[in-house]
């Protein structure tokens, strides 16, 4: 999870959506809800996430792509957004 992204590194897309996901904290998948997907030109595909890391505690986190998938998958993470920013 990153806490935020340099303001040298431009965002080069962005798509907004509200998609249940699953994001890597501190090695365990927690449940959130995935609001904004950036492709930054030096930090690629990054999500800003709600995401809850017990009752009543919710945070928001910005996460590289493979620290996001969706909610119930077994293996491996998201790859970047499932289509263009544009069709999210």
């Amino acid at each position: 999870m990153r806490n935020a992204i340099s303001d040298d590194d431009p965002v080069l897309r962005v798509g907004d959506t509200d998609r249940d996901v699953e994001v890597l904290v501190d090695g365990v998948w927690l449940f959130g809800q995935l609001s904004t997907w950036r492709l930054h030109r030096d930090a690629g595909w990054v999500g800003q996430v709600r995401f809850w890391v017990a009752a009543g505690d919710r945070r928001i986190g910005v996460f590289a792509a493979d620290e996001i998938r969706a909610v119930g998958a077994d293996e491996g993470p998201e790859t970047g957004p499932p289509v263009e920013p544009g069709g999210l």
